[in-house]
């Protein structure tokens, strides 16, 4: 399994080709920002994800889990 920060990294998405057969957990929420992703940006990012991650080895996440985050915009 491996975990990759993509929603606002630098991490290019091709790079998911390279972890074929690994399930792969990908940050589609910024922990970092006080800034709300639309759905359409989550779904965007899983949709990059898709091009290099078949979907039953997909596990959209969070880029850092969510203590960092303010509670009122955790919970948004």
């Amino acid at each position: 399994q491996v975990s990759l920060e993509c929603y606002h990294s630098h991490v290019p998405p091709h790079l998911m080709a390279l972890l074929e057969g690994k399930d792969v957990m990908v940050g589609v929420i910024d922990v970092a920002s006080d800034v709300v992703e639309t759905p359409e940006q989550v779904a965007d990012t899983i949709g990059q994800a898709l091009q290099y991650v078949p979907k039953h080895r997909l596990f959209p996440c969070t880029n850092c889990g969510m203590a960092p985050m303010n509670r009122n915009i955790a919970l948004a």
